[in-house]
């Protein structure tokens, strides 16, 4: 025969028949064959009874809990021992995978990837040369810079940079005061570009145009021909956070130009030139590094430039903060080549192609 399965209720009865007063015996009627002991509530004293003498054998009722004496567990009370069940185990919690974000040294080499997730496809390619490049703090020292990434159609996209452009056009900025002022002075600097005898005409300048240029290269054509510039300011907090903000936050617009100049006829025995520019090139240049310019930045406002606010888990930036974003700064980006970067994170110049426009404005001197 096989025992029988023994119900929770089955149970309590059971442990209330071996915690029974003493002197009480089990009614072992037939209706009552394991001989399990009768109670009946009393309602006068709040306790229990004997067990029932005059019943039919089954069981009257079971006390309420509210009714049991209010004893310790295993504490004796006229031999009614008080049973309390242990509480169950509190449920193992589980461990909540780290956020990539939380810590500096795996925090910054996210943020290419969220920038991926975010079509931001420039600012992803230049932040990845920078954590590939040897540590470098001073991007004019760097040899390579990048010549590869901008492009002046790409750039000219954006509304805020379209708009210096335009006025940058609208304004000859190329032959104003202080751009005649360089020009004569690299003409004079350069032996040989200026012209001997009246009626005399020599090329001078260079654009550019059609000339594809090796990193060396592009950079010392900056240094020998860049004459102007207008300031692109995509600003802290008022400019949309993009991937021309990504990329290049401030950076300039340089001008190059290329004519002629002609000697004209003396004046009160000074000799007298007079210069025509034919074309202009426009170009972006840029300086990809994490360093703070005293000068623009109040420590009182920010320690740092701020970056924005980045969510890795949800791959996403803001100018905002908001739950579980972290903020960056040029700092963290500092902080992260000397503690984390194994000689890794190298500042460097950009330049995008050029743009070359026709153009025919003359001045004398």
């Amino acid at each position: 025969m096989k025992p029988m399965k023994k119900s929770g209720h089955l149970l309590l009865a059971l442990l209330l028949a071996t915690s029974a007063v003493q002197g009480d015996t089990p009614s072992t009627t037939s209706n009552n064959p394991l001989g399990l002991p009768q109670y009946e509530e009393n309602s006068s004293s709040g306790g229990m009874s004997s067990p029932a003498s005059s019943g039919d054998g089954s069981i009257l009722s079971l006390p309420r809990y509210e009714n049991l004496p209010r004893r310790l567990p295993g504490q004796d009370s006229g031999g009614l021992k008080v049973c309390r069940m242990p509480k169950p185990l509190a449920k193992a919690k589980t461990a909540e995978p780290e956020d990539p974000c939380a810590k500096l040294e795996t925090r910054l080499p996210e943020l290419p990837n969220i920038m991926h997730h975010l079509r931001w496809i420039n600012g992803e390619k230049l932040m990845r040369d920078w954590f590939s490049r040897t540590a470098n703090n001073d991007p004019k020292k760097d040899k390579s810079p990048n010549i590869d990434t901008i492009k002046m159609d790409w750039v000219l996209k954006y509304e805020r940079a379209k708009k210096v452009y335009d006025q940058a056009i609208a304004e000859k900025v190329w032959v104003n005061a202080p751009a005649q002022s360089v020009i004569i002075d690299k003409l004079i600097d350069k032996k040989g570009k200026l012209p001997d005898n009246v009626g005399d005409v020599v090329v001078f300048g260079d654009v550019g145009a059609g000339r594809s240029f090796t990193p060396d290269e592009m950079k010392k054509f900056d240094e020998d021909y860049q004459f102007q510039y207008r300031t692109v300011n995509s600003g802290a907090v008022s400019a949309p956070l993009d991937d021309l903000f990504a990329a290049l936050g401030d950076f300039n617009f340089d001008f190059v130009t290329q004519g002629t100049v002609e000697r004209l006829p003396d004046v009160d025995g000074k000799a007298r030139y007079e210069v025509t520019l034919d074309k202009v090139g426009i170009y972006v240049k840029d300086s990809y590094d994490f360093n703070d310019d005293p000068a623009g930045w109040n420590p009182k406002t920010w320690a740092s430039q701020p970056l924005g606010y980045w969510n890795c888990a949800e791959q996403k930036a803001s100018k905002t903060s908001g739950s579980d974003f972290y903020y960056v700064n040029n700092k963290d980006f500092r902080e992260w080549r000397e503690e984390y970067g194994n000689g890794k994170g190298g500042d460097f110049m950009v330049f995008s192609n050029i743009k070359v426009i026709t153009v025919n404005d003359t001045f004398e001197f």
